[in-house]
């Protein structure tokens, strides 16, 4: 490849023409070494004209006989360059730095001309925006005013939040000491003082009895009744929507207070759900009683807790005293019918399902409808005033009654072993229409 020619200086060029003629001349690189060889011009007063070729006269000798050329070319004085040359370089050179000037004011122009459009530009968007512009800056000037007045009401305010606060304290806690007076009062709970040493900003209660803790003083059971008013109040006063929790509320308590209990515990039950978890089958039986009418039942569930298939196996319960006489013989009624309709081991099945609810009809007969209900099982007290209303007359023929009934279902119910002849003496269908019968007419005597 040939290599691609070098620019070169537009003046050297001319000074090269001047020295060899109107036509250039490829230099050879013996030449081209001799002048890389000599000093760089200096335009102040000399000028280095590259050398041209040189006649074949023009040669030396040297001292060992070979022709050498002499040293070539010598430096000429600016004088000698014609004069056309200089001027063209000098006009050459003005005219390049009036060429930098006119770019440089060009450019200052270019940017001064973008800057103005860009400025344009924004006034342009800046009114087609100008209405949101100027809300913003009004809310801007509003809230910075706003803030300014509420730093100043900022004293006040934290003022009236502390007293509202304190105002609300006193009163919550004023109609607590008189709801808890209240609830002490309904359980015969003893006389303690309420105070509320609050700390740390966090509400508390304290109960004295002349200035001493109640457990110096108070039994395990007094106190565990002002614990349950103390619990009562603050639901009546809280008055929270959720269900209530009772664990064992009469635990260590005496009999005089489980009817007090059992009253507030069923009040309660108007307005939240009450769930009560107990080992007293005395409460259990006092709480259902507050819910034996037929249009109390149905609020009132009773469920009970065993271990028979895992540990807190929950089953329907059987209300100690809800076998009224009705309900048993409407299951007794029915017995009789399956009796009727089958034979064989199914009419004796039916027949001694039949004579275990008879005993059970006998024994509330006697509770209810023979004594009046004088004493009852799982209630504490006895009702002296129903003694009046026992019809003494007709209790040796009722007894009469109920002793052979009550002996023949002993002998039929599974729960009893009978040896000898008495294993093969079952009653047929119609001993047991019989003695139903007899039953139906000593309880009639009685009501």
């Amino acid at each position: 490849r040939r290599k691609r020619p070098r620019a070169r200086d537009p003046l050297r060029r001319a000074t090269d023409m001047v020295g060899r003629g109107s036509r250039p001349r490829r230099r050879r690189s013996s030449r081209r070494a001799a002048a890389a060889s000599q000093p760089p011009p200096d335009r102040g007063g000399w000028l280095a004209i590259p050398p041209s070729r040189p006649s074949a006269g023009r040669m030396a000798a040297t001292s060992g006989g070979s022709p050498q050329r002499d040293n070539w070319p010598h430096p000429r004085p600016r004088s000698a360059v014609e004069p056309g040359v200089g001027r063209a370089a000098t006009e050459i050179e003005e005219n390049i730095r009036k060429l930098d000037k006119e770019t440089s004011a060009l450019e200052t122009q270019y940017n001064e001309a973008v800057r103005r459009l860009a400025n344009l530009q924004a006034r342009a968007q800046l009114s087609r925006q100008i209405g949101d512009v100027t809300d913003l800056i009004a809310g801007l000037k509003w809230v910075h005013r706003a803030s300014q007045l509420v730093g100043r009401f900022a004293g006040i305010l934290r003022s009236l939040s502390r007293a509202t606060t304190d105002a609300s304290t006193e009163i919550i806690n004023s109609q607590f000491r008189q709801v808890f007076e209240e609830e002490r009062t309904l359980l015969r709970a003893p006389e303690v003082e309420v105070a509320f040493p609050g700390t740390g900003g966090k509400a508390a209660r304290k109960k004295q009895i002349v200035k001493r803790k109640p457990s110096e003083i108070l039994s395990e059971g007094e106190q565990r009744v002002i614990a349950l008013a103390d619990f009562l109040a603050e639901v009546r006063v809280r008055a929270p929507k959720g269900p209530v929790v009772f664990d064992d509320p009469v635990t260590s308590l005496d009999y005089r207070r489980l009817d007090q209990v059992a009253d507030r515990l069923a009040a309660l039950a108007k307005t939240h759900q009450v769930i009560v978890f107990t080992h007293d089958i005395m409460l259990v039986a006092e709480l259902l009683e507050r819910f034996s009418s037929s249009a109390e039942r149905s609020r009132c569930t009773f469920y009970a807790v065993t271990r028979e298939d895992a540990p807190g196996y929950v089953t329907s319960g059987r209300h100690p005293r809800w076998d009224t006489a009705g309900t048993l013989r409407s299951k007794i009624d029915e017995q009789i019918r399956a009796a009727e309709q089958s034979s064989g081991e199914d009419r004796e099945k039916a027949i001694r399902d039949a004579y275990s609810l008879i005993r059970s009809w006998l024994e509330v007969v006697v509770e209810r409808d023979l004594f009046k209900c004088v004493t009852e099982r799982y209630r504490p007290q006895v009702t002296l005033g129903s003694l009046a209303s026992i019809k003494i007359a007709e209790l040796e023929a009722a007894r009469t009654v109920i002793l052979r009934i009550f002996k023949r279902c002993c002998r039929v119910t599974p729960a009893h072993s009978q040896a000898g002849h008495h294993s093969f003496a079952f009653p047929a269908l119609e001993d047991l229409k019989e003695d139903w019968d007899a039953a139906l007419e000593m309880r009639a005597a009685h009501k």
